[in-house]
């Protein structure tokens, strides 16, 4: 007798193990299995319902969820709904659900800058200043990664040279290779070296545009160096020389590019 019953508590035991709980509903689809209607019937009338799968997964309006939660309530991309509410005292209009640390924790906070590819940052002005031919880092241009991805830095360089040579022709001056360094945490990773005569009837300028290129993680700063080419030996600009022709101001623009 006291093995027969043992034998029972065991084949219990093992019913009630692999038993599914339904609530509001005779036939449940997972480990637990709530119908608040008592509507769903196979795939229809699912969109009430919460489950709780053999796998650990919880599905909200749905009774197949693939990932460890899934919230649904029948959104298209016409018709779409709002599904997930988190309240943190910081929450408003266009804020964004953020990491705060290295456990996962997340509050809502503005965004710095849209991940928006082919995204134009600020567009700076440089200042006045003089250039040895031994190169020196512009002074007021310092940029800060906040997006990760690929940067194009489009310099429209505009500078006065301050020691030219004339050579012959009509207004035309020795020739200049000026050189454009784009470093990255104060290492160069990439240069252009621009070729063009100096304009020696409009004040000794030069003229041209400039592109550099490189790749970025957050946090990684740049920053730009001008060296010009051996003749003249020093340069420099100024930004408001002819204030009848304001395109003689000397500025970077800084894009997010999209290379997929």
């Amino acid at each position: 007798m006291n093995k027969r019953l043992f034998f029972l508590f065991i084949v219990f035991g093992i019913i009630y193990a692999n038993a599914q709980v339904g609530i509001n509903t005779e036939n449940p689809q997972g480990a637990l299995h709530i119908d608040p209607k008592k509507d769903t019937n196979g795939s229809t009338g699912t969109g009430d319902d919460v489950i709780v799968t053999e796998s650990g997964n919880v599905g909200i309006g749905t009774i197949t969820p693939q990932t460890k939660l899934v919230v649904t309530d029948g959104a298209t991309s016409t018709k779409p709904k709002s599904v997930l509410k988190i309240v943190d005292g910081n929450q408003s209009n266009e804020k964004v659900l953020t990491s705060i640390d290295n456990n996962g924790n997340a509050k809502w906070q503005d965004l710095p800058d849209a991940f928006t590819l082919g995204q134009a940052f600020g567009l700076t002005t440089f200042p006045a200043q003089k250039f040895p031919y031994t190169g020196e880092v512009i002074s007021n241009f310092s940029f800060t990664v906040t997006i990760p991805g690929y940067y194009a830095f489009e310099i429209r360089w505009w500078a006065k040279y301050l020691e030219v040579g004339y050579t012959g022709g009509a207004g035309v001056g020795l020739s200049t290779a000026t050189h454009f360094y784009l470093l990255k945490n104060g290492v160069m990773v990439d240069e252009f070296e621009g070729y063009t005569n100096v304009n020696l009837i409009d004040s000794n300028s030069v003229t041209m545009f400039v592109p550099l290129y490189s790749d970025a993680v957050a946090g990684d700063v740049f920053t730009l160096k001008v060296r010009p080419g051996y003749s003249p030996e020093q340069a420099g600009f100024e930004t408001n020389t002819n204030s009848s022709t304001p395109w003689t101001n000397a500025k970077v623009l800084i894009l997010l590019m999209d290379l997929n």
